[in-house]
């Protein structure tokens, strides 16, 4: 982000009062005296474009969102760029370049942030989204700085708000992490993603009953969301409710056992009810190279469960 690293390092140190680089007067044009035209914020920019999904994505509404979600292990969707190149002139120009960032495309990603700059650089969505694809590359302290400055532009921007807990939670402070999800949904009532992030948090300190009612909540307004079934049903399995904790595993298809906290989850799940030859079939259906620090958890599952599959 060539632009961007610039006004980074604007924030940090001060500027230098002799320009050696004088650029020639013949270059002046009246272009550079033109009023900008600034685009201001609309609340569609903080969700991606239908057509940059999987077309059986289309209605899963908590990933709508552009908002950033803490989870114990994503589920990966596909982002379909459609357009190699933004027409930067035309309305929902910041959804896309989520879209970009999302995607992992963050060359494409910084350029357009550059072309933006000047019509946008007083609208807060396009700072939590530059944010965004700082937090995507790992770049924590980056993304707080331009979360900040979107909460600067607007103090009651709910996304950046949100964008910030994640942050905190990504730290570990879970009690500054909480009251962040919880403004950031006081602020917007309808946005979802917060509420997703506060139940984690709940569910994480064995707040299962209040964990239980949000998860509820998003499944009613979203039932298509493949984590939000499997947190619920690992809350009910976290409760002691393992009839309904099964009923909820079984709403989701073969394809997400194989993600390591719900495969794991659902078996131990099975094998508590007694159903041992299918609590083993669903454990060995676990992608084991999607383990990363969860590998202590699934030996000790597999121990549980009397599963040898030769994982080490």
């Amino acid at each position: 982000m060539n632009l961007l690293f610039v006004l980074l390092s604007l924030m940090i140190v001060s500027c230098s009062t002799t320009n050696k680089n004088v650029e020639s007067i013949d270059n002046i044009s009246n272009e550079d005296f033109k009023k900008t035209s600034y685009k201001k914020y609309v609340r569609s920019e903080d969700y991606y474009p239908d057509n940059y999904w999987d077309l059986d994505l289309k209605d899963d509404l908590l990933y709508s969102e552009t908002l950033d979600r803490v989870s114990d292990q994503k589920v990966k969707k596909v982002v379909k760029l459609v357009e190699a190149k933004v027409d930067t002139t035309s309305q929902g120009q910041i959804s896309k370049l989520a879209a970009f960032c999302h995607a992992s495309s963050f060359d494409l990603a910084s350029n357009h942030f550059d072309d933006l700059y000047r019509t946008y650089k007083k609208n807060p969505s396009y700072w939590n989204q530059v944010g965004t694809c700082y937090l995507k590359q790992g770049e924590i302290e980056k993304a707080l700085i331009f979360y900040n400055k979107a909460k600067s532009l607007d103090k009651s921007y709910s996304p950046a708000i949100n964008n910030i807990g994640v942050i905190y939670q990504l730290k570990g402070n879970y009690p500054k992490a909480k009251l962040a999800y919880e403004k950031a949904i006081k602020e917007n009532s309808v946005s979802l993603t917060p509420v997703f992030n506060l139940a984690q948090i709940l569910l994480k300190f064995g707040f299962t009953d209040n964990a239980i009612q949000y998860f509820k909540f998003l499944q009613n307004s979203n039932m298509r969301d493949v984590e939000v079934t499997a947190a619920l049903a690992s809350a009910y399995l976290l409760s002691g409710d393992l009839k309904n904790a099964k009923d909820e595993f079984e709403r989701l298809n073969e394809a997400a056992f194989k993600i390591p906290f719900i495969g794991i989850n659902y078996s131990i799940t099975l094998k508590l009810l007694g159903q041992i030859g299918k609590s083993k079939a669903i454990f060995l259906m676990v992608e084991t190279d999607q383990l990363k620090e969860d590998k202590e958890y699934y030996k000790n599952i597999s121990q549980f469960l009397g599963v040898t599959n030769g994982f080490i």
